[in-house]
């Protein structure tokens, strides 16, 4: 009897052990787990090195294949930067003449004017040493200028003969020292074609340079010339003295990069001067040495 009643229990377990496998795999299966409920082909495959990379291009290059020429054509106008034109340089040289007589007014332009402004001396004032010596020191270029047919004892004249006209012009480039080249304001009426070439010949063993207007080499007949640098524009004192006088002379950028101007001295026009000078940075203009 105690036999059969181990039997029966001994069964009795291993029933209930099926009863209750059975039970947990049917509430794992009915389950929301997100484990059971994904299938396969919902979980992502690992992608190998490269893939990524190749679709993107396949991408890129699908893109390519869908955009006609004239989208392409579009798209670079767009993009491209808009490109100013280009900014034309302007350089502009001012001598400054009439300097030496007024002690007071060479040694104001000498000290207020921009280094690039040049003093031409007359050869009439006193202490013209000490002034170039001053105009040396600011780093001015100096010059000289050269009286031809005006009524004085140092002037060069047609009628002289040769030797007393070099005579003269000798004694004028003799007053004074550190001069780099000379001015004049009336180069012009030296018709003698002899002495045109006496004076320039003169002019060219001492290295020096010619500021000048009116083209007096067209009147010389020599094979080597001194440097000649033309005037492009000489203001008298009225026109210099207003401010439309010197704004003027803007226009003849429209032909020339550089431009050289001649104009004399007075406190008017320094004062004109400084307060144009100011302008120069927005116009594109540089004040540049005549020499």
């Amino acid at each position: 009897m105690k036999f059969l009643i181990r039997i029966l229990t001994i069964l009795f377990a291993f029933l209930s052990l099926v009863v209750l496998g059975l039970i947990v795999r049917v509430d794992l299966v009915g389950s929301d787990s997100p484990i059971l409920m994904t299938t396969v082909s919902e979980v992502p495959m690992l992608a190998e090195d490269g893939d990524e990379t190749s679709s993107e291009e396949e991408k890129a290059e699908k893109d390519d294949q869908d955009t006609s020429p004239e989208e392409v054509e579009k798209e670079v106008e767009v993009e491209l930067p808009i490109v100013p034109e280009e900014v034309k340089e302007k350089n502009l040289s001012v001598i400054l003449v009439g300097g030496g007589t007024d002690y007071y007014l060479t040694l104001q332009a000498i000290r207020d004017m921009p280094a690039a402004v040049a003093i031409s001396l007359t050869p009439y004032g006193k202490r013209l040493a000490v002034y170039s010596k001053a105009a040396l020191l600011k780093k001015h270029t100096v010059l000289l200028e050269i009286p031809i047919e005006q009524h004085d004892a140092t002037s060069v004249k047609n009628d002289m003969p040769e030797s007393i006209a070099l005579q003269k012009l000798r004694e004028v480039l003799s007053k004074f020292e550190g001069y780099s080249g000379v001015t004049s304001l009336s180069l012009h009426k030296l018709t003698n074609k002899k002495l045109v070439d006496a004076v320039l010949r003169e002019f060219e063993e001492r290295q020096l340079i010619v500021f000048d207007n009116t083209n007096i080499q067209e009147k010389s007949s020599l094979e080597k010339l001194p440097r000649i640098t033309f005037v492009d524009k000489t203001l008298n004192e009225k026109t210099a003295e207003t401010v439309e006088g010197l704004v003027a002379i803007e226009d003849l950028f429209k032909d020339k990069e550089h431009v050289v101007v001649m104009l004399p001295m007075s406190k008017v026009i320094l004062e004109n001067l400084k307060n144009w000078f100011d302008s120069f940075k927005v116009k594109n203009i540089n004040l540049v040495p005549a020499s």
